[in-house]
């Protein structure tokens, strides 16, 4: 639907919420966007997903988000409890078309969490939200291995390797900081070959993380519709999403480059 054409349509079609949301996103202004987010929160005064948008876009700073998240998981959740969905539905959140709103707003939390430097609440966040859904369809187990990795948490980051089952690069990175930071440089190697056998774009990263035009380049050229699993773009993407992790950690690139280049003369 165009967005000028939106309110004359009511009359001929039901016009929901999530209509006026995607109308917000595709906004030029936010105050355009605001006017739409409004629309929709008239039209469903609980969407959780419309009072995140407009929270985003009215609130000032990050603490006063932070509230007002706050109150939005709690009115997305006052029907799924009445339901007794949290019961009934535990480890399949993700399954109910209804309950997605409230997990939407709580990966919105966990990302604030991070940028507010409140690492333990998002730790804490992510362990809950697995606890709903173990399927993770929002990608919440990639945060929560990067948050073990920034505390050298190496139980809690074995056991979630091992539940999902999956040596990812977004699995495999983290585990090797770990063992790198602990000085088991023995795991950190283990770790590290696992990585190099599954993502042949890793010494274009290190190439990237050196010169910045190199990664801009990649990240010019990637797909509009997301990276290559696997890749030099994928490692490129975890650098920028979790930098709360590889800020802390250059020394381990360092010692990455050196791994790699020694690689290269034994082979010779």
């Amino acid at each position: 639907m165009k967005n000028e054409n939106l309110d004359d349509m009511r009359g001929m079609y039901s016009v929901s919420a999530y209509d006026y949301l995607e109308m917000a996103k595709d906004a030029k202004t936010k105050k355009t966007a605001l006017e739409y987010v409004e629309k929709a929160v008239a039209l469903e005064p609980d969407n959780a997903d419309a009072l995140m948008m407009k929270a985003d876009l009215t609130v000032k700073n990050k603490f006063e988000l932070l509230e007002e998240l706050d109150k939005i998981i709690d009115i997305a959740a006052a029907p799924l409890k009445k339901e007794r969905l949290f019961d009934k539905c535990r480890r399949d959140f993700w399954g109910l078309l209804e309950t997605r709103p409230y997990m939407r707003v709580r990966n919105r939390r966990i990302e604030l969490y991070i940028d507010l430097g409140m690492m333990k609440l998002a730790e804490k966040e992510c362990e809950e939200m697995l606890e709903l859904c173990d399927s993770d369809n929002l990608g919440i187990r990639y945060t929560l291995m990067h948050i073990y990795a920034l505390f050298e948490e190496e139980d809690k980051a074995l056991r979630l390797f091992e539940e999902y089952n999956e040596d990812g690069t977004q699995m495999l990175l983290p585990l090797s900081i770990i063992y790198f930071k602990k000085r088991d440089l023995e795991n950190a190697r283990k770790y590290l070959e696992l990585l190099k056998k599954r993502n042949k774009g890793l010494k274009d990263f290190i190439r990237a993380t050196k010169n910045e035009e190199y990664m801009n380049d990649i990240l010019y050229n990637m797909s509009p519709y997301g990276y290559s699993p696997d890749s030099v773009e994928e490692l490129i993407i975890e650098l920028q999403e979790y930098e709360f992790l590889f800020i802390e950690s250059a020394s381990f690139f360092s010692w990455l480059d050196k791994e790699l280049k020694r690689k290269k003369t034994d082979a010779k």
